[in-house]
């Protein structure tokens, strides 16, 4: 019997960041992916008026964050019981290697062999995944072992190699299933990120990611994540800089970070901003050994992401410190929401990026079914 009716599939996205909790629903009908949800709780303080936990040290409390999810999924209603979850850049680790040709049974002892190289800890201690990147790309790298096909004999198969502590994998799962839901896959925020703002698009980009705490510089060739580099600066230092250089308090300082007012220019022209030029010069030596080793490699356009990206002028700072063309991502613009929510998407802007991101990973997995 056919069914006319088919129900609409729901997908969630939670992104555990250091400075907020976020959290997205999407669903897949009629060829469409539609805003369903979404919803954020801000670190800050709590309800008696007594600091909270912040940044590593509040993620190291998962009582609290189980109690902020569980009240978020209560007020949002969510229509699906399983959630793509992220895990934060600086807690997992990503690399691109080389191997000869081989089956799929040489592979795994390969890989680990070569994993060694790169992982501090022990084996015994990660998850570890890899996918085969063939000329054409590849997919994100999940936390999941998977295998393509093999390269021509006749070259060097690349491998994306991805890892992450099995301590924190296990520790979110435990949240989520905590707070009714099953935690359909786990990966680096890092691939959410590629996915929401780039997507199917087989250009070569640098994104930008300013978090609270840190900074992910990620370089995509073609969809596939080539370099990651985390950059232990973030949003937090660019406050604290506004704030020292002026003369005011941090929170003054961050409600000035979200207004229009361009600090870059005119009468606070003269503040600097380390945490800006470390995070541009490590841009700038990341592109220039990637086109080392690939002559005809090109980027096209750096993409701004994270909450400190809405800070009035800092494309045209990023533009002049790397002489390349700098736009704000737009992680909205894949999906289909209602008109009066214009402003508020406008004013969350990149932000969401991430949780907007896993739920996609969930939308693009059901239309391989």
């Amino acid at each position: 019997m056919f069914n006319f009716f088919k129900k609409k599939n729901y997908f969630i996205g939670v992104d555990f960041g250091t400075s907020a909790l976020k959290v997205v629903e999407l669903s897949f009908d009629k060829q469409r992916t539609h805003l369903v949800n979404y919803g954020r709780v801000d670190f800050g303080l709590g309800k008696d008026g007594k600091g909270i936990y912040k940044g590593s040290k509040l993620h190291s409390q998962g009582g609290y964050l189980q109690k902020c999810l569980k009240e978020l999924f209560k007020k949002m209603s969510l229509k699906s019981k399983q959630a793509y979850v992220s895990i934060a850049g600086f807690n997992g680790l990503v690399a691109l290697i080389e191997l000869p040709p081989m089956g799929e049974k040489e592979m795994k002892q390969a890989v680990e062999f070569e994993a060694r190289k790169y992982i501090p800890a022990s084996l015994d201690e990660v998850f570890l995944s890899w996918d085969v990147v063939s000329k054409e790309g590849a997919k994100d790298g999940k936390l999941i072992k998977s295998m393509k096909k093999e390269s021509d004999k006749s070259e060097k198969m690349k491998v994306l190699l991805v890892a992450a502590l099995k301590e924190e994998v296990l520790k979110y799962e435990k949240i989520i299933n905590d707070c009714g839901l099953e935690m359909k896959a786990l990966e680096l925020e890092i691939f959410s990120i590629v996915r929401s703002l780039v997507g199917n698009d087989l250009g070569n980009f640098v994104i930008i990611d300013i978090g609270a705490r840190n900074s992910n510089i990620i370089l995509t060739e073609k969809g596939v994540v080539r370099i990651n580099r985390s950059v232990d600066m973030g949003g937090n230092e660019i406050t604290k800089t506004i704030a020292d250089s002026m003369g005011i308090s941090k929170e003054r300082a961050d409600s000035l970070k979200k207004q229009k007012r361009n600090l870059f220019k005119g009468r606070e022209g003269s503040l600097l901003f380390p945490a800006l030029e470390l995070i541009a010069k490590e841009t700038e030596r990341m592109i220039k050994s990637y086109e080392i080793k690939s002559e005809s490699f090109r980027i096209e356009s750096v993409i701004l992401s994270g909450g400190t990206s809405k800070l009035s002028g800092i494309e045209e700072y990023f533009s002049e410190a790397l002489g390349i063309k700098t736009i704000l991502g737009n992680p909205w613009s894949r999906i289909e929401y209602d008109e009066v929510l214009d402003e508020k998407i406008k004013e969350m802007g990149p932000s969401f990026s991430v949780p907007i991101g896993l739920a996609l990973r969930g939308v693009e997995e059901y239309k391989r079914k």
